[in-house]
């Protein structure tokens, strides 16, 4: 159970290798990954951007999703070999600042309110922890897809998995 939660919403930390050039990896890289946009019509199956020899990565979904996993990564040159070290950030900060003060909110509440409501206000930090649950769930493997075609455009292979 408690390995079920970890996957759903502790960071990971993995490297990745290639022999191909940073420029050849930048360029891969911004064949594959599509800029966001307004409108949200995208033809690529990733969705991000690249800045410099840094880069975020979503997976193209066709809905709006805030649990949304984002793989954050740099690229680094090391003895003839590109590096590309990858965050995998399961929640957005702002949905963590929000559960947070949320929580905080109701705790306070809960003190401060009447003995009938002090079980109302024990709710609502319990359903918040559910719907963050389900939407987490419903992106659970989308890291592992952004992996796998990270690893097939650039012939890369995991040197090392935290």
């Amino acid at each position: 159970m408690l390995k079920f939660f970890y996957k759903l919403f502790i960071n990971e930390k993995i490297t990745l290798s290639t022999d191909y050039t940073e420029e050849k990896t930048l360029e891969l890289l911004n064949s594959c990954i599509e800029k966001p946009n307004f409108l949200r019509i995208y033809d690529k199956k990733l969705i991000g951007n690249i800045d410099g020899k840094k880069f975020n990565i979503r997976k193209n979904v066709n809905l709006i999703n805030s649990f949304q996993t984002i793989i954050v990564g740099n690229i680094k040159n090391n003895e003839g070999k590109t590096i590309i070290e990858i965050k995998i950030k399961k929640l957005h900060p702002i949905i963590i600042i929000f559960s947070t003060f949320l929580l905080v909110f109701s705790i306070v509440l809960m003190f401060a309110a009447p003995l009938e409501m002090a079980i109302f206000t024990l709710l609502f930090p319990i359903f918040f922890i559910f719907i963050i649950t389900i939407g987490r769930i419903t992106s659970l493997d989308e890291h592992e897809f952004i992996l796998e075609e990270l690893k097939s455009i650039l012939l890369a292979e995991i040197t090392s998995y935290d």
